[in-house]
């Protein structure tokens, strides 16, 4: 026979065999507690006679424990944050970003649910740090791109061939090594290019945003060139988006067809560039004419 009361009053068990009084039921739970904190401090006791071999001051000792346990710990929560793009980006390669769950993401990076929210507050948190990746992967391109990007020496009256070659050295590199990029993470750029339109406002937000510094970086790289040569493009800004809006659209090619002949793709590309920036180049000289 039991009698239940409150938490913490005193409560009677009767056996006809035994007879156990305890005069209060968090008694267990504060011996738990107590053995517990006994089982850490002599963890840590021992950690810091360990660290005290390598120095004969212990407040020093002290001192380089805890950054030693600091350092471990935000170690571990960066290797389970990497672990976690990592599932989700997978999964988004395969079903998308619309199909993807807290449990799904968990499961495939190997850690409990409940653990998810000590590294990302939801799923679109999650989402923004992997379009935040993808940013930083196409900045590093555009950098490439104008370490490569030539200009031949400038002439005065300009065949068209030459044209064409002083075009082709700012569009080659730009091409090829944005299917580089592609080529070597297919995964992160697939969700960059793909959630542009989601079904995500935050996500859609967040690229939008990293696409117009993309857009900036781009339009100052063309400048760059500019003041080099006697080339001068009309409305340098418009020219780098129609620039990143072609790339972005044969990206999906790129990504979803990996048997694609990179070759052929490349200078249909190229060529639409061409097209696009001796457009520009056109109608800056027809606006400084009229």
């Amino acid at each position: 026979m039991f009698e239940t009361k409150c938490w913490g009053e005193p409560y009677v068990r009767n056996s006809s065999r035994n007879h156990t009084y305890v005069k209060n039921a968090g008694l267990l739970a504060v011996l738990v507690s107590e053995i517990d904190e006994i089982k850490r401090f002599r963890h840590h006791s021992y950690l810091l006679k360990k660290s005290q071999l390598f120095s004969k001051d212990a407040n020093e000792s002290e001192v380089i424990y805890t950054m030693g346990s600091r350092e471990i710990l935000k170690e571990q929560k960066e290797k389970t944050s990497r672990a976690l793009i990592k599932a989700a980006l997978e999964l988004c390669a395969n079903d998308g970003y619309a199909s993807l769950s807290l449990r799904s993401v968990a499961r495939k990076a190997g850690i409990a649910p409940t653990s998810f929210y000590r590294h990302f507050r939801d799923i679109d948190e999650l989402g923004v740090a992997m379009i935040d990746e993808g940013a930083i992967i196409l900045k590093k391109w555009l950098q490439f791109v104008k370490e490569q990007m030539t200009s031949p020496d400038p002439k005065e009256n300009q065949s068209y061939d030459h044209l064409l070659e002083s075009v082709g050295c700012l569009v080659r590199p730009f091409v090829e090594l944005f299917i580089q990029a592609c080529d070597e993470n297919k995964y992160v750029l697939f969700l960059f290019f793909q959630e542009l339109t989601g079904s995500s406002q935050t996500i859609r937000k967040a690229i939008s945003e990293e696409k117009k510094q993309l857009i900036t970086l781009l339009s100052d790289c063309l400048q760059h060139i500019s003041q080099k040569s006697l080339h001068e493009f009309y409305e340098l800004d418009i020219t780098a988006e129609a620039m990143i809006t072609l790339v972005s659209r044969c990206s999906s090619k790129i990504l979803h067809d990996f048997e694609c002949d990179r070759i052929h793709l490349a200078e249909r590309m190229i060529q639409q560039i061409n097209c696009l920036l001796i457009g520009s180049l056109i109608m800056k000289q027809i606006k400084e004419e009229l």
